[in-house]
């Protein structure tokens, strides 16, 4: 496998920096509150999905392997000879955001906290 040798940000700028929007828009929020923190891991979900799709376009997959969850979409990568950084991590963040949007369970402020480390690195990774 291969790691990424070109930034995603200079191939596909636009969707990146949307991706770095959501990102700094969830680094204001007041994980404080119990609200935030689930709209603080709703976004990095969403921004690491972001990526993720960003790298499978990039990479010639198409179809509805882009609709597919993270978990997938990594192994997509995988298959593709694209090594993940975080991928483990990255499932755990959907793990928690699927809790807090299909159960309503409040992640605590070390899940968020985590999360936002991870999806940081992740950005500035790929």
């Amino acid at each position: 496998m291969k790691q990424c040798t070109e930034s995603i940000h200079d191939r596909r700028p636009v969707s990146a920096v949307r991706a770095r929007e959501i990102f700094e828009f969830v680094t204001e929020l007041d994980t404080e509150k119990s609200n935030e923190r689930m709209v603080a891991i709703v976004l990095c979900d969403t921004t690491n999905e972001i990526i993720l799709t960003e790298l499978m376009k990039d990479k010639k997959i198409s179809g509805s392997a882009l609709n597919e969850g993270v978990r997938k979409k990594i192994s997509y990568l995988e298959k593709k000879g694209t090594i993940i950084p975080f991928s483990k991590e990255l499932s755990n963040i959907r793990e928690v955001r699927n809790k807090a949007v299909h159960d309503g369970q409040i992640p605590s402020k070390g899940q968020v906290d985590t999360a936002l480390k991870t999806t940081k690195q992740f950005i500035e990774t790929m």
